[in-house]
């Protein structure tokens, strides 16, 4: 048998100790330069890519704001030529798809839910504009102690989920956890800003959170 000998790329040296990796990577062109790029997901909820020579891939990583309990799948769906990345997020029971533009112009940037239907480009649909109040976890139409107590007894109860991730998001870091309802504490007894929308409106910040107020 001939000798096989492995050389370590000096430029993919990535200190990724600080996120637990519960699943296997993924090789897939993203891009289309016929270059398989690196795909895996971490415990803190994201999604990370890498080109060969070490480099993040642009856009990523993609902000999830849930729990991912399996390897991203990367697929054509609709043969427009660009790829999609499929993720199942277990904390809301939902699966989401962004479409990596390699060479298409004049697109939606992603990320971009495949449940809305009117930034997929392929499926016409007038797009509905969604309005929140930032911190309004209960949905009630206003910001107030009870909005922490609902956040906090979603959290680490099991409680009811807030009807808009987007509003419960209080902090707008992309994530429903305890720092929101710290937020919410923090905006009501020492006058700290909410963050936009601090009067209804619609969501200044691209993420994956859902939002079904009404």
């Amino acid at each position: 048998f001939l000798p096989i000998y492995w050389r370590l790329n000096p430029k993919f040296d990535i200190n990724f100790s600080l996120v637990f990796v519960r699943h296997s990577m993924i090789l897939a062109d993203l891009d289309g330069d016929n270059l398989s790029e690196i795909l895996i997901s971490g415990n803190d909820f994201r999604i990370y890519a890498w080109h060969q020579d070490g480099r993040i891939v642009k856009g990523f990583p993609l902000k999830i704001g849930g729990n991912i309990y399996a390897s991203p799948v990367v697929a054509d769906l609709n043969n427009d030529g660009n790829v999609e990345i499929i993720v199942f997020n277990q904390s809301n029971h939902k699966i989401y798809v962004w479409t990596y533009f390699a060479q298409a112009k004049n697109f939606t940037p992603w990320p971009t839910p495949f449940y809305d239907y009117g930034r997929t480009n392929f499926i016409p649909q007038q797009i509905q504009t969604i309005t929140f109040l930032r911190g309004d976890s209960n949905n009630d139409g206003k910001v107030d102690l009870s909005d922490a107590i609902f956040t906090l007894e979603y959290i680490f109860r099991g409680g009811q989920a807030p009807a808009c991730l987007d509003a419960a998001d209080a902090n707008d870091n992309g994530f429903i956890d305890i720092s929101d309802a710290v937020k919410t504490l923090l905006v009501l007894f020492q006058g700290i800003p909410m963050p936009a929308p601090a009067s209804r409106g619609t969501d200044p910040t691209p993420d994956t959170l859902t939002c079904n107020p009404n």
